[in-house]
Protein backbone atom coordinates (compact mmCIF):
# COMPACT_ATOMS: atom_id res chain seq x y z
CA UNK A 1 0.00 0.00 0.00
CA UNK A 2 2.99 2.46 0.78
CA UNK A 3 4.41 1.64 -3.10
CA UNK A 4 0.83 2.35 -3.87
CA UNK A 5 -0.31 5.21 -2.58
CA UNK A 6 3.25 6.87 -1.82
CA UNK A 7 3.40 10.58 -0.04
CA UNK A 8 -0.84 9.65 0.57
CA UNK A 9 0.45 7.30 2.87
CA UNK A 10 2.48 7.15 6.05
CA UNK A 11 3.74 4.30 7.78
CA UNK A 12 4.80 3.76 11.07
CA UNK A 13 6.04 0.61 12.22
CA UNK A 14 4.97 0.79 16.35
CA UNK A 15 7.55 -1.95 17.99
CA UNK A 16 6.49 -2.50 21.47
CA UNK A 17 4.70 -5.60 22.23
CA UNK A 18 0.77 -4.56 22.55
CA UNK A 19 -1.54 -6.89 25.16
CA UNK A 20 -4.51 -7.66 23.00
CA UNK A 21 -8.31 -6.84 24.51
CA UNK A 22 -9.63 -9.15 27.22
CA UNK A 23 -6.07 -10.55 28.34
CA UNK A 24 -5.12 -9.78 31.86
CA UNK A 25 -2.38 -7.69 30.49
CA UNK A 26 -4.78 -5.31 29.08
CA UNK A 27 -6.70 -5.36 32.01
CA UNK A 28 -3.55 -4.32 34.08
CA UNK A 29 -1.20 -2.20 31.71
CA UNK A 30 -1.89 1.42 32.14
CA UNK A 31 -2.41 3.80 29.01
CA UNK A 32 0.66 5.78 29.16
CA UNK A 33 2.70 2.90 28.74
CA UNK A 34 4.04 1.41 24.90
CA UNK A 35 2.46 -1.99 26.01
CA UNK A 36 -0.91 -0.82 25.73
CA UNK A 37 -2.87 -1.06 22.91
CA UNK A 38 -4.46 2.39 24.33
CA UNK A 39 -1.17 3.78 23.98
CA UNK A 40 -1.15 2.52 20.41
CA UNK A 41 -4.27 4.41 19.26
CA UNK A 42 -3.14 7.28 20.95
CA UNK A 43 0.37 7.36 19.11
CA UNK A 44 -1.18 6.70 15.82
CA UNK A 45 -3.77 9.68 16.40
CA UNK A 46 -0.91 11.99 17.21
CA UNK A 47 0.44 10.90 14.06
CA UNK A 48 -2.32 12.77 11.68
CA UNK A 49 -1.93 16.01 9.69
CA UNK A 50 -5.37 16.80 8.74
CA UNK A 51 -8.18 18.13 9.88
CA UNK A 52 -10.95 15.48 9.75
CA UNK A 53 -9.64 11.77 10.67
CA UNK A 54 -11.05 8.08 11.48
CA UNK A 55 -10.16 4.93 12.88
CA UNK A 56 -9.76 2.26 10.56
CA UNK A 57 -8.79 -1.50 10.33
CA UNK A 58 -7.16 -3.20 7.76
CA UNK A 59 -10.70 -5.65 7.78
CA UNK A 60 -13.34 -2.55 6.48
CA UNK A 61 -13.90 -2.72 2.59
CA UNK A 62 -15.72 0.66 1.73
CA UNK A 63 -19.21 0.69 0.57
CA UNK A 64 -17.78 2.86 -2.74
CA UNK A 65 -20.73 5.39 -3.28
CA UNK A 66 -22.12 6.09 0.58
CA UNK A 67 -18.67 6.71 1.45
CA UNK A 68 -17.99 8.80 -1.08
CA UNK A 69 -21.05 11.15 -0.29
CA UNK A 70 -19.79 11.34 3.13
CA UNK A 71 -16.38 12.48 2.49
CA UNK A 72 -18.33 14.63 -0.10
CA UNK A 73 -20.19 16.65 2.24
CA UNK A 74 -17.12 16.82 4.88
CA UNK A 75 -15.02 18.26 1.73
CA UNK A 76 -18.21 21.25 1.71
CA UNK A 77 -17.73 21.63 5.43
CA UNK A 78 -14.25 22.57 4.73
CA UNK A 79 -13.33 19.64 6.61
CA UNK A 80 -14.60 20.24 10.44
CA UNK A 81 -16.78 18.82 11.85
CA UNK A 82 -19.01 20.02 15.19
CA UNK A 83 -20.07 16.28 15.57
CA UNK A 84 -18.80 12.84 15.35
CA UNK A 85 -19.73 11.90 12.50
CA UNK A 86 -20.72 7.83 13.20
CA UNK A 87 -20.81 5.06 10.67
CA UNK A 88 -21.50 1.19 10.40
CA UNK A 89 -20.65 -1.72 8.64
CA UNK A 90 -22.40 -5.35 7.96
CA UNK A 91 -20.78 -8.26 9.24
CA UNK A 92 -19.75 -10.87 6.99
CA UNK A 93 -19.53 -14.80 7.55
CA UNK A 94 -18.98 -17.71 5.69
CA UNK A 95 -22.05 -20.01 5.64
CA UNK A 96 -21.86 -23.90 5.73
CA UNK A 97 -22.53 -24.41 2.24
CA UNK A 98 -19.29 -21.57 1.74
CA UNK A 99 -21.43 -18.67 0.65
CA UNK A 100 -21.48 -15.38 2.45
CA UNK A 101 -23.64 -14.51 5.28
CA UNK A 102 -24.63 -12.45 8.26
CA UNK A 103 -24.29 -13.79 11.23
CA UNK A 104 -26.96 -13.55 13.82
CA UNK A 105 -25.28 -13.02 16.59
CA UNK A 106 -23.11 -10.03 15.87
CA UNK A 107 -24.51 -8.72 12.59
CA UNK A 108 -23.34 -5.07 12.73
CA UNK A 109 -19.81 -3.42 13.31
CA UNK A 110 -19.81 -0.09 14.97
CA UNK A 111 -22.48 1.44 17.58
CA UNK A 112 -21.07 5.43 18.20
CA UNK A 113 -17.23 4.03 18.39
CA UNK A 114 -15.85 4.85 14.84
CA UNK A 115 -16.66 7.60 12.75
CA UNK A 116 -14.96 10.74 10.97
CA UNK A 117 -14.07 13.62 13.50
CA UNK A 118 -12.16 16.69 14.43
CA UNK A 119 -9.48 15.88 16.61
CA UNK A 120 -8.95 18.42 19.39
CA UNK A 121 -6.75 17.96 22.71
CA UNK A 122 -9.27 16.66 24.55
CA UNK A 123 -10.10 13.62 21.81
CA UNK A 124 -8.05 10.61 22.77
CA UNK A 125 -8.26 7.10 23.88
CA UNK A 126 -8.62 5.81 27.21
CA UNK A 127 -8.07 2.74 29.04
CA UNK A 128 -11.13 0.31 29.92
CA UNK A 129 -10.57 -3.35 31.56
CA UNK A 130 -12.24 -4.64 28.32
CA UNK A 131 -10.94 -2.56 25.19
CA UNK A 132 -9.77 0.94 24.58
CA UNK A 133 -12.70 3.64 24.52
CA UNK A 134 -12.78 6.76 22.94
CA UNK A 135 -13.27 9.84 24.50
CA UNK A 136 -14.75 12.36 21.72
CA UNK A 137 -14.22 15.40 23.90
CA UNK A 138 -17.61 16.23 24.66
CA UNK A 139 -18.54 16.63 20.66
CA UNK A 140 -21.97 15.02 20.16
CA UNK A 141 -22.03 11.83 17.59
CA UNK A 142 -24.58 11.49 14.57
CA UNK A 143 -24.99 8.26 12.25
CA UNK A 144 -24.64 9.05 8.87
CA UNK A 145 -25.25 5.32 7.30
CA UNK A 146 -23.26 2.15 6.84
CA UNK A 147 -19.91 2.97 5.16
CA UNK A 148 -18.39 -1.03 4.90
CA UNK A 149 -18.26 -4.41 5.04
CA UNK A 150 -16.37 -5.79 7.97
CA UNK A 151 -14.36 -8.72 6.93
CA UNK A 152 -13.32 -10.08 10.71
CA UNK A 153 -15.38 -13.16 10.32
CA UNK A 154 -13.66 -14.11 7.14
CA UNK A 155 -10.53 -13.94 8.54
CA UNK A 156 -8.16 -17.02 9.60
CA UNK A 157 -10.03 -18.59 12.86
CA UNK A 158 -12.85 -15.63 12.15
CA UNK A 159 -10.93 -13.31 13.36
CA UNK A 160 -10.50 -14.34 16.81
CA UNK A 161 -6.74 -14.81 16.49
CA UNK A 162 -6.11 -11.38 16.96
CA UNK A 163 -7.01 -11.89 20.92
CA UNK A 164 -4.47 -14.81 21.52
CA UNK A 165 -7.02 -17.14 23.22
CA UNK A 166 -4.53 -19.84 23.91
CA UNK A 167 -2.20 -17.33 25.62
CA UNK A 168 -5.33 -15.53 27.16
CA UNK A 169 -7.58 -18.43 28.71
CA UNK A 170 -9.38 -15.89 30.97
CA UNK A 171 -9.89 -13.71 28.04
CA UNK A 172 -13.63 -12.43 27.70
CA UNK A 173 -13.60 -13.16 23.90
CA UNK A 174 -13.78 -16.91 24.77
CA UNK A 175 -17.35 -16.16 25.46
CA UNK A 176 -18.09 -14.12 22.15
CA UNK A 177 -16.22 -17.17 20.22
CA UNK A 178 -18.29 -20.01 21.29
CA UNK A 179 -21.31 -17.15 20.69
CA UNK A 180 -20.31 -16.43 16.86
CA UNK A 181 -19.35 -20.47 16.64
CA UNK A 182 -23.30 -21.30 17.91
CA UNK A 183 -24.56 -18.64 15.90
CA UNK A 184 -26.90 -18.32 12.38
CA UNK A 185 -25.42 -17.14 9.49
CA UNK A 186 -28.05 -16.06 7.38
CA UNK A 187 -28.58 -14.67 4.04
CA UNK A 188 -29.46 -10.79 3.26
CA UNK A 189 -33.58 -11.14 2.96
CA UNK A 190 -33.95 -13.76 5.69
CA UNK A 191 -31.36 -11.44 7.69
CA UNK A 192 -33.38 -8.31 6.57
CA UNK A 193 -36.82 -9.82 7.70
CA UNK A 194 -34.88 -11.61 11.12
CA UNK A 195 -33.13 -8.36 12.28
CA UNK A 196 -35.18 -6.69 14.91
CA UNK A 197 -34.88 -2.48 14.79
CA UNK A 198 -38.11 -2.03 17.13
CA UNK A 199 -36.66 -1.93 20.68
CA UNK A 200 -40.56 -1.76 22.40
CA UNK A 201 -41.25 1.09 24.58
CA UNK A 202 -38.28 0.78 27.22
CA UNK A 203 -35.67 0.90 24.26
CA UNK A 204 -38.01 4.11 22.72
CA UNK A 205 -37.57 5.94 25.89
CA UNK A 206 -33.62 5.10 26.11
CA UNK A 207 -33.51 6.52 22.66
CA UNK A 208 -35.00 9.64 23.77
CA UNK A 209 -32.66 10.05 27.17
CA UNK A 210 -29.30 8.54 25.80
CA UNK A 211 -27.02 10.05 22.53
CA UNK A 212 -25.69 5.96 22.12
CA UNK A 213 -28.98 4.26 22.25
CA UNK A 214 -30.37 7.18 20.13
CA UNK A 215 -27.69 6.15 17.70
CA UNK A 216 -28.10 2.31 17.63
CA UNK A 217 -31.92 2.91 16.57
CA UNK A 218 -30.91 4.92 13.88
CA UNK A 219 -28.57 2.24 12.89
CA UNK A 220 -30.62 -0.28 13.00
CA UNK A 221 -33.80 1.73 11.37
CA UNK A 222 -31.26 2.23 8.37
CA UNK A 223 -30.28 -1.30 7.39
CA UNK A 224 -33.34 -2.32 5.23
CA UNK A 225 -32.98 0.72 3.18
CA UNK A 226 -29.18 0.76 3.35
CA UNK A 227 -29.15 -2.77 1.96
CA UNK A 228 -32.31 -3.96 -0.02
CA UNK A 229 -30.79 -5.83 -2.93
CA UNK A 230 -32.15 -9.96 -3.58
CA UNK A 231 -29.23 -11.27 -2.29
CA UNK A 232 -26.02 -10.54 -0.45
CA UNK A 233 -23.91 -10.94 -3.27
CA UNK A 234 -25.73 -8.10 -5.19
CA UNK A 235 -25.42 -6.00 -2.52
CA UNK A 236 -21.70 -6.19 -2.91
CA UNK A 237 -21.55 -5.86 -5.89
CA UNK A 238 -23.40 -3.02 -6.44
CA UNK A 239 -21.79 -1.11 -3.21
CA UNK A 240 -18.04 -2.40 -3.62
CA UNK A 241 -17.57 -3.57 -7.28
CA UNK A 242 -14.04 -2.88 -7.05
CA UNK A 243 -13.18 -5.53 -4.37
CA UNK A 244 -16.18 -7.98 -4.60
CA UNK A 245 -13.97 -11.28 -5.82
CA UNK A 246 -11.47 -10.09 -2.76
CA UNK A 247 -14.90 -10.61 -0.81
CA UNK A 248 -16.07 -13.26 -2.10
CA UNK A 249 -12.55 -15.12 -2.20
CA UNK A 250 -11.55 -14.34 1.27
CA UNK A 251 -10.22 -16.97 3.21
CA UNK A 252 -11.37 -19.60 0.79
CA UNK A 253 -7.44 -20.07 -0.11
CA UNK A 254 -7.67 -17.47 -3.16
Amino acid sequence: MAIEFGERLRVFHYVPRVFPPGSSGHAAEPDDSPNSLVHNYNFSLAQTRFSTVTKLDDDHVALDAPLNAICQKIRTRGCKLPEMWCFSGLNLARRVDGSLGIPMAFPISGSGDIGFFTPTHSTRFRHDARFERFHRGGIPRRFVGFLYWHMKYLKSEEGFVNYDLLGNPESRYHKKRLKFDASEILPLPAFRSRFRCDRGILGGIASRLNSKFRLKAERDLAVATSFPQATLEDAIIEESPEFAELIFNHHLGC
